[in-house]
């Protein structure tokens, strides 16, 4: 009988270290995480590296941590013997396409499975340390339906995690918003929650009230039980609202002192709205982060004196793509919240491999 829930199979990391020459695929935020992990507790593996690859041919032929990024038709040459998958989004495709241009003979290992890579990772999860300490899974545990295919990477007991879209960065992602350590007796609201990850690890952290709120994953009925599993799981107290930002009473829920919206500005239908509407709702930070575009003319409404540097726009792009509605570049994030109400805005992450055209960033505006 299959089991309800889909866990992440991990293995040691001898399975890697016993290689002689490995590249890693694709030369992005996972690489990088992938990297900073090896140079410090594997240093002397970073010598088998070749270099990395990726199909985005502007950061082809060009470095990350001082490794050459490949394209995909040069790796036959390169004698590898193992590629190391940095990113579990869509990794089965990635392994079969990896695997039909390299052939047999060369591994095809996803970082994730590494189970000292996770255990690492873990460690800056206030709840997957509680997690660690629950009674392991037994049949009595077992969900009454399938849960399906997990976002997040959520710790459901001793060394069980699920196996996910975002696996590993669930929990490096807490580092790129600097989560605050400390949320003893505080508000937080978690915008676009998914399985609920980052609702629970806020309670973990010792807030007070936190409430959940997805819109199209939980408002048609799928996605939320997994999120009422691990509710369950962990014995949480975490409100939850099927519900969109648009549509949310400001006067009626908040004030919250840590709002979180993670991955969402890009889909709203009007961001300058809900970014008002969040201003109104939060007493004392918003955390928001997603994908922006590595585009920034020069701002000819700046005021300008010579000898002093052109300030860089804000732009904001509208996209029909199926990859959201809108792609901002960081100084249109900042301003789009400074606009809304926000005296203070610092950025908290703004990744951008060498070369490419899209970021990952995180900025957290205060009240």
């Amino acid at each position: 009988m299959r089991q309800k829930i889909d866990f992440m199979e991990c293995v040691g990391i001898d399975t890697l270290l016993g290689k002689q020459k490995a590249l890693l695929y694709p030369a992005a935020s996972g690489a990088d995480y992938f990297l900073r992990y090896l140079r410090q507790q594997h240093p002397a593996f970073l010598e088998r590296i070749v270099g990395l690859a990726d199909r985005d041919p502007h950061k082809q032929g060009l470095c990350q941590h001082g490794f050459k990024i490949f394209a995909p038709a040069e790796l036959k040459g390169l004698g590898l013997d193992v590629v190391v998958v940095t990113s579990s989004e869509h990794f089965q495709a990635m392994r079969a396409e990896l695997s039909e241009l390299l052939g047999p003979g060369v591994q095809i290992i996803l970082a994730d499975t590494l189970r000292e890579y996770w255990d690492e990772a873990a460690k800056l999860s206030v709840l997957a340390a509680r997690a660690a300490a629950l009674p392991p899974l037994g049949p009595q545990d077992e969900p009454q339906e399938d849960l399906g295919s997990f976002f997040l990477g959520m710790p459901l007991g001793p060394g069980r995690f699920t196996r996910s879209t975002k696996g590993i960065l669930t929990y490096q992602f807490l580092e790129q918003i600097r989560l605050p350590q400390d949320l003893t007796g505080m508000r937080v609201l978690d915008l676009a929650a998914s399985d609920g990850f980052y609702s629970f690890e806020c309670e973990a952290r010792g807030a007070a009230e936190v409430i959940a709120v997805e819109g199209p994953q939980w408002k048609d009925g799928s996605g939320f039980k997994r999120f009422a599993y691990a509710r369950q799981r962990y014995g949480s107290k975490v409100k939850h609202m099927a519900a969109y930002l648009e549509d949310l009473d400001a006067e009626a829920l908040g004030p919250f002192d840590v709002s979180l919206c993670l991955g969402l500005y890009y889909h709203l239908r009007d961001p300058f709205f809900c970014l008002r509407k969040l201003y109104a709702m939060t007493r004392g930070m918003l955390i928001v982060t997603g994908r922006t575009v590595r585009l920034a003319p020069f701002d000819p409404f700046a005021p300008f004196a010579p000898g002093r540097p052109c300030q860089p726009a804000s732009i904001m792009m509208l996209s029909d793509k199926g990859f959201g509605k809108w792609t901002a570049n960081t100084h249109a994030l900042i301003d789009m919240l400074k606009i809304a109400g926000f005296p203070r805005v610092d950025v908290l992450f703004d990744f951008c491999p060498e070369g490419s055209s899209i970021a990952s960033t995180a900025v957290c505006a205060y009240k």
